[in-house]
């Protein structure tokens, strides 16, 4: 009896090592944030000046229901921003959602182009031009 107790603990000792020994699937980090592509963002440039205690103006995209803090990369980044307030612009760069509730997602600006506006009223097709009306005399 004394024998096979002793055989069976060796037993378990074996096995035990090789499942110490075997690779378990490992499960992705909680914290690990998938990349973010770059992307292309159209929008107004809302620059609000540098409050008390600050040294930077902020700078805003703003695209209508959507609004981006933009941060530039260096002070040259940042002077062009603030030189293309009011202006439409497509900016180039990544989101990095805000981690407050009231915050802005910010964008990391990669670069930044000022586009022409829309036209306010486009020209209907089949429309007589105002020059080729008849003269009511």
């Amino acid at each position: 009896m004394r024998n096979l107790l002793i055989a069976l603990f060796c037993v378990i000792c074996v096995v035990s090592a090789f499942a110490q020994d075997a690779v378990a699937p490992v499960a992705p980090a909680a914290d690990v944030v998938a990349p973010v592509a770059v992307a292309e963002y159209n929008g107004i440039i809302e620059v609000t000046p540098a409050a008390e205690g600050k040294t930077e103006a902020t700078v805003v995209l703003d695209m209508g229901e959507k609004s981006y803090q933009l941060i530039a990369a260096d002070a040259e980044k940042l002077a062009a921003l603030v030189a293309l307030e009011g202006k439409t612009v497509t900016v180039k760069g990544e989101v990095v959602v805000a981690t407050e509730a009231e915050a802005l997602d910010t964008l990391k600006v990669e670069s930044c182009v000022e586009t022409a506006a829309a036209a306010t009223e486009a020209p209907v097709e089949g429309a007589p031009d105002v020059d080729d009306a008849p003269d009511a005399e």
